[in-house]
């Protein structure tokens, strides 16, 4: 299979991120250029880390928690 991968390296699992939806945030950049220039933040504010975010992709896709990797 040219140009598959077997694994995927995604680094330090236990970093934080704030994941949010892009329905969401496209309607937060509609709703900016609404206005006058000016300085905005989109967030959701909920952070989550990578390994949650990656186990919830893994649920959804139906591929179980095939999550392996060293803890650091």
């Amino acid at each position: 299979m040219a140009g598959k991968r077997d694994c995927l390296y995604l680094g330090n699992l236990e970093a934080k991120r704030d994941w949010g939806s892009a329905r969401a945030y496209v309607e937060g950049m509609w709703r900016i250029l609404q206005h006058q220039p000016d300085d905005f933040v989109l967030a959701t504010g909920e952070t989550h880390t990578v390994r949650t975010f990656v186990g919830a992709c893994l649920q959804a896709s139906r591929k179980g928690d095939r999550l392996g990797g060293r803890r650091r």
